[in-house]
């Protein structure tokens, strides 16, 4: 968008049609267009007298007179009613305009000045051949600016004073020099009063408020236009500045200007008695008075097809400006990503330090869920435990697959922070080397400390690296273990009593059944906050194996190679835990689906049916939730693992395909170096 010379030309028409009126609060200086703010002061006077006049011979007539005719005391015709309603609705949109700007008026003329001036540094395109609103706008200031209004009102005799006046022939019987001195001369001087006051700021508002916002959109066109470049540091830099002033500008200058546009929005309103007075109402007003609805029917709606576009158009490129530069970012020199535009972090270490923000991140919140509810978890596996000591042991299996991948997996656990954190270290990617690196850049003074520098590289770092590395480790290798054993024991309970649910028709062996499945629901129920928590935990830590794939698939030449070797076995133990977890939580579930089955059945050879069949409705079904303390979300069957999978492979797969064009980002960084 431009700002052409017909629309600086409205803004010189409004200060040549307007010149001779007193001084207002905003003014506009043609010579160095610009806009100026005069505080609100008693020299002012003549600017508030009008105001007041305005108050006095608009509002309130109209309102003394709305009053009487509510209680049946005035009779006053329908095009006169019409007529009322118009100018009370005029000049509540002039009254609450005038006291909003006058308080905030230095706002919106610092606005309007800031996007000129930023205006005159920009170099100018091509103007359009065609301006239509520009046409728009100087047609709107010159009818704005022409004062037949107030003598065609004058004429008919249907203004607010004249109907006043009838009020008080009515009431009170005014003297002749009194009546002779309110019809011949405050009437007529009051009323053009007013109606020039309300023009003129109708009129500097529908033509410097388009021009503001033609000024705001030509900035985000800017931006936009140079968007392509977004990836060299240099433009991005400059868009990025350039957006920052415009966005202070407006958080700046945001009360009064949501106000008006909230105030141009309720002017619409004025528009329907309007064209009720055009359409229906041709014989019963005056056609002198008449001629000036056609003409505020066309002015209206006019004033709103050119200020509502531009400010949607505002919003609607900046989502598009916000689009392209997403885009860039993918061709970006160095694939630096910018959160502040404080500090550039490559790629490589960005994946890194998200990885270590998840994993420390779902650590935490497990140890202060195990900090105050852990004594929940440890009574429910104990209490499991303890009941598998005091069961009859079977024969055990020969291959036992899952003992060997639980020792596997804590085995490595036990390993992985040594092996790690010697990685992490010697390859420089670790949160502390980065911190210093953001610490000597920001803080120069920290070359001057050798000793401090040395303590902190040498000494502190390793050691609080390692710390961290082995209690995460540490806690992941027990929560795992100790997990699967209390799930495969809780299990067992069910399996067993699914053995002996043959002889569920014996009362004996029901009570027994019975009783044993109510003490696992209430220890389920009684350990549920804390349990289902940490499932919500195991399932969300799942997403961590996304950036894990991503790191091992595409980042082979980009992250060294003592680091790299960490991500693969990353990528097996983080799946292979889950299957681990996750199908023996889903089996309490289903073998209690099949055990309930099978109670049902064998109600039908019981002797004691009625108290069987209440017992068994009575009892839950067994399963575990995925939740957040008291609140849960889903339970766990045999479909949460598939769309658990589904997912965690979709946005693998989607992370893949996003991955940039190495030869692209190649080219890109020569051209931007």
């Amino acid at each position: 968008m431009i700002i052409t010379p017909l629309m600086w030309r409205s803004l010189d028409r409004f200060s040549i049609l307007f010149h001779f009126m007193p001084t207002n609060p905003i003014e506009y200086d043609a010579k160095n267009r610009k806009f100026e703010f005069n505080r609100v002061s008693l020299k002012m006077w003549p600017y508030l007298c009008s105001i007041v006049i305005v108050f006095l011979s608009t509002f309130a007539p109209c309102m003394v007179l709305a009053i009487f005719r509510l209680f049946g005391l005035l009779y006053i015709p329908l095009g006169h009613v019409m007529l009322l309603l118009l100018v009370t609705l005029m000049s509540v949109m002039f009254l609450l305009a005038e006291l909003i700007t006058a308080t905030l008026r230095y706002k919106l003329v610092g606005l309007i000045n800031c996007v000129i001036e930023m205006d005159k540094r920009r170099k100018k395109c091509d103007l359009m051949k065609l301006d239509f609103l520009g046409s728009a706008l100087i047609s709107v200031v010159t009818t704005l600016g022409i004062y037949i209004f107030a003598g065609f009102l004058l004429h008919s005799e249907l203004g607010p004073l004249f109907q006043f006046q009838q009020l008080l022939t009515k009431y009170w019987t005014p003297f002749p020099l009194l009546k002779f001195v309110f019809m011949s001369i405050l009437r007529p001087v009051l009323t053009l009063i007013a109606f020039l006051q309300m023009c003129r700021l109708f009129a500097i508002f529908i033509s410097g408020g388009p021009i503001a916002a033609f000024l705001i959109q030509d900035n985000i066109a800017n931006m936009d236009r140079i968007s392509h470049r977004f990836w060299i540091h240099s433009y991005a830099r400059e868009t990025l500045h350039n957006h920052a002033i415009i966005q202070i500008l407006l958080q700046w200058s945001s009360d009064v200007l949501h106000s008006m546009v909230a105030l141009l929005q309720f002017s619409g309103l004025i528009s329907v008695p309007l064209n009720y007075m055009t359409i229906m109402m041709y014989n019963t007003i005056p056609f002198r008075l008449y001629v000036i609805f056609p003409v505020a029917c066309i002015l209206l709606p006019l004033s709103h097809e050119i200020f509502l576009p531009i400010l949607i158009n505002v919003y609607e490129d900046e989502v598009n400006l916000h689009r392209k530069w997403r885009r860039s970012l993918c061709f970006c020199g160095d694939a630096k990503y910018l959160l502040f535009g404080l500090i550039h972090i490559p790629l490589a270490n960005v994946l890194v330090l998200l990885v270590v923000i998840l994993v420390s991140g779902i650590c935490l919140l497990a140890e202060l869920l195990a900090a105050i509810l852990g004594y929940k978890l440890v009574g429910l596996i104990t209490h499991v435990i303890e009941r598998d000591k005091q069961r009859e042991k079977c024969d055990t299996k020969r291959s036992d697959f899952l003992g060997i991948a639980l020792i596997s997996v804590v085995t490595t656990f036990g390993l992985y922070p040594y092996v790690t954190s010697a990685f992490l270290l010697n390859s420089e990617l670790d949160p502390l080397f980065q911190f210093q690196q953001f610490l000597t850049q920001y803080w120069t003074q920290t070359g001057n400390f050798p000793l401090l520098t040395f303590v902190i590289m040498t000494i502190l770092r390793p050691s609080i690296t390692l710390i961290a590395f082995l209690q995460t480790c540490r806690f992941f290798a027990i929560f795992f273990s100790a997990g699967a054993i209390g799930s495969l024991l809780i299990l067992d309970n069910i399996t067993n009593m699914d053995r002996v649910s043959y002889k569920f028709w014996i009362i004996t062996y029901a009570r027994e059944i019975l009783h044993n499945h109510a003490i696992m629901q209430i220890l389920l129920q009684w350990s549920s906050d804390i349990l289902h928590s940490l499932v919500a935990i195991i399932q969300f830590a799942g997403f961590i194996s996304v950036p894990f794939n991503y790191m091992t698939l595409k980042m082979y030449n980009s992250i060294p190679f003592r680091l790299y070797v960490a991500l693969p076995v990353a990528c097996i133990l983080l799946p292979l835990s889950h299957q681990i977890l996750l199908p023996i939580l889903i089996s309490v579930y289903e073998d209690e689906v099949k055990l309930h089955r099978k109670w049902k059945r064998a109600l039908c050879f019981s002797s004691d049916t009625k108290y069987l069949a209440r017992r068994v409705k009575a009892t839950r079904i067994l399963r575990v939730y995925c939740g957040l303390l008291e609140y849960n979300f889903y339970f766990l069957k045999r479909l949460t693992k598939l769309k658990y999978q589904y997912t965690i492979l979709n946005y693998t797969i989607s992370a893949l395909l996003s991955g940039r064009n190495y030869k692209l980002y190649e080219m890109f960084n020569k051209y931007s170096i």
